[in-house]
């Protein structure tokens, strides 16, 4: 469990960014991003726009996964990035299904025998490829991706595969309201309590992180300890206590206006409160139901049904989250 620098669980803020996105909302979804870029993760938040495309857009709007491999790399592209994917109307679960084809015991279709196929191997450039805008993209899908690897080599394989498919109008520039960003400024101002101004949607906990399979985390934030700090990046170097001396200036530099064991239920309850809706029993076409879109442009309609059925005979299990599961999954589990 790592904490974030207002204190949420990193894995929430993460279902809390990806949530927010697909509800299309604006200001929250600058806000996640933010604690994120606050609490030194940077990294992971380049790669959660892309994931947050993968899942929810996808092939349907290049324009915006050829602006993330431009802009992805800085805090402003990010937000820019952020409400531009807010912004995309598009929906297409073709790339997720890739994923999903792996569940299944015998692949029949020839897309998904070549993927089979590919998927072991590394992303490669294709040099014929006549299309400028392409190789750029394929660039990005390499670099960093981490434990989000298998997604950026769906990407490239569905990219490579299906690009003269893709209509234009999907490469159609995004624009931006800028004017969103002076939320942010705001936020700087307030103190570390006040700054918590979202909670965790709750719709986002089920099947996502350890809340969302039945955990309840109610009493961290009454048990703080100097370990439980320093598992976050933002708090590592600055939760170095030794003394009470020492641990009562902590608290008065960085929480001035009340220590976290003494905030209100309402306030504690933001990041931290009794388990979600959801067990590890629970039906995992419920969380396929919540979170993928029913439209797969660049697949064969049999891919989706097959996937479907599979779903429905599956639980969650206790992965803490359902997208750890497919990208370690193994063909036939």
């Amino acid at each position: 469990m790592r904490l974030t620098k207002h204190l949420y669980r990193f894995e929430e803020v993460r279902s809390a960014l990806l949530y927010s996105i697909r509800s299309r909302r604006f200001i929250e979804s600058l806000f996640w991003l933010e604690e994120l870029e606050e609490s030194c993760y940077s990294g992971e938040a380049r790669r959660l726009l892309f994931v947050a495309w993968f899942l929810f857009v996808g092939l349907s709007r290049m324009s915006w996964l050829s602006s993330w491999s431009e802009l992805g790399s800085t805090r402003e592209g990010r937000r820019i990035l952020c409400i531009q994917l807010c912004s995309c109307s598009e929906r297409d679960s073709s790339l997720w299904l890739l994923i999903a084809s792996n569940a299944l015991p015998t692949p029949t279709l020839p897309i998904l025998i070549q993927w089979q196929q590919e998927r072991s191997n590394t992303i490669v450039f294709d040099t014929k490829q006549k299309d400028p805008r392409i190789p750029p993209i394929l660039e990005a899908l390499q670099k960093d991706m981490k434990g989000y690897s298998l997604f950026a080599k769906a990407t490239a394989f569905g990219i490579q595969s299906c690009w003269k498919q893709i209509p234009q109008t999907s490469w159609t520039p995004l624009s931006t309201n800028n004017h969103l960003f002076t939320e942010i400024e705001a936020w700087s101002q307030l103190s570390m309590r006040s700054r918590r101004i979202y909670a965790i949607p709750f719709d986002s906990l089920f099947g996502m992180c350890w809340r969302g399979i039945g955990g309840d985390t109610t009493n961290e934030l009454r048990m703080l300890t100097k370990e439980l700090f320093q598992t976050s990046p933002y708090w590592k170097s600055k939760a170095v206590w030794e003394t009470d001396e020492e641990l009562e200036e902590f608290y008065d530099t960085y929480f001035p206006d009340d220590i976290p064991d003494e905030w209100s239920r309402e306030d504690q309850e933001k990041s931290h409160g009794a388990p979600g809706f959801g067990t590890v029993d629970s039906p995992l076409g419920r969380w396929w139901r919540n979170w993928i879109p029913e439209e797969a442009l660049f697949v064969p309609g049999a891919v989706l049904s097959n996937c479907r059925v599979w779903a429905s005979n599956q639980t969650v299990g206790n992965y803490g989250s359902v997208l750890d599961r497919f990208l370690t999954i193994v063909p036939g589990a």
